[in-house]
């Protein structure tokens, strides 16, 4: 048992290493609609810009996207860039009309938007404002543990289920949807993403079970490679994976192995999926 925890730590430890060098995000951006913007109005908070007004987000033809940070209490707001007025001339035109407190976002509005969640006073309850994000997220990742189901030779010979921790390393790539509570001190973020995977991996033959009695004394240990469907769950930069694939042994004598092309799932911890 000590010699599968020793393992397991190691391969995290690899993860750590590889993981926060190989994330990579593509498109990442948070989404604000009016309907979410409004439970943010609800709580007293407002969406102004530099120039210190304050602006909906009605006309878009889909979410106003931006990127996010906290600084100092305050969601300092990066926005997607808007190439023309055309989606919410609309609301423009019903702004003059009704002098609505509250403007449309357009190609003129200042780009340094915020939304200030700093308390007033000390009686205030800290308040939460929450706002979904998503991804496309590459990374480097690990299966831990591998569980391969029952499996029976060419000889009729029975094996139980395999459990599986030897070392090995991988690549995902999937789409990930998020969201991020903010309050005025903190940032936690929690993410979902479902991606395709690729793991490597290595045994040696003479070490594992076989499908057919073959001399594999002096077989040099061969590359297994693991594709899979994987799905991560992570709370700002730990998350735990879960995957589902084939393992495929290329090499020497790789058909006589007792689990080549045969499925297998495991679960393993993933780094760096905060957005």
């Amino acid at each position: 048992m000590m010699r599968y925890i020793l393992l397991f730590l190691l391969a995290q430890f690899t993860t750590v290493a590889v993981g926060q060098l190989a994330t990579n995000r593509m498109k990442a951006h948070y989404r604000l609609t009016q309907e979410r913007l409004n439970s943010i109005e609800s709580k007293g908070f407002r969406l102004r810009a530099s120039d210190s007004l304050r602006y909906h987000v009605k006309g878009f033809n889909g979410p106003f996207k931006f990127l996010a940070t906290l600084d100092k209490g305050v969601i300092r707001m990066d926005p997607w860039s808007i190439k023309s007025d055309t989606t919410n001339q609309r609301e423009a035109e019903r702004f003059l009309a009704d002098a609505d407190s509250a403007r449309p976002i357009t190609t003129k509005t200042p780009a340094d938007m915020f939304i200030d969640l700093k308390r007033e006073r000390l009686g205030q309850a800290t308040r939460v404002v929450k706002i979904p994000y998503q991804a496309w997220v590459f990374s480097a990742n690990t299966i831990a543990v591998k569980v391969r189901p029952s499996a029976t030779d060419s000889a009729g010979n029975k094996y139980s289920e395999n459990v599986s921790t030897s070392f090995n390393l991988g690549l995902t790539f999937g789409r990930s949807f998020g969201t991020t509570t903010f309050t005025h001190r903190t940032q936690i973020s929690t993410s979902h993403t479902f991606g395709l995977g690729l793991g490597f991996s290595a045994a040696s033959l003479s070490k594992e079970l076989l499908d057919r009695p073959v001399d594999v004394s002096s077989a040099p240990s061969n590359l297994i490679l693991s594709p899979n469907v994987n799905y991560t769950i992570a709370r700002n930069e730990i998350g735990l994976v879960l995957a589902a694939g084939i393992d495929t042994m290329v090499g020497s004598f790789a058909d006589s192995w007792l689990y080549q092309n045969r499925f297998f799932w495991g679960f393993g911890l993933s780094f760096g999926l905060k957005a």
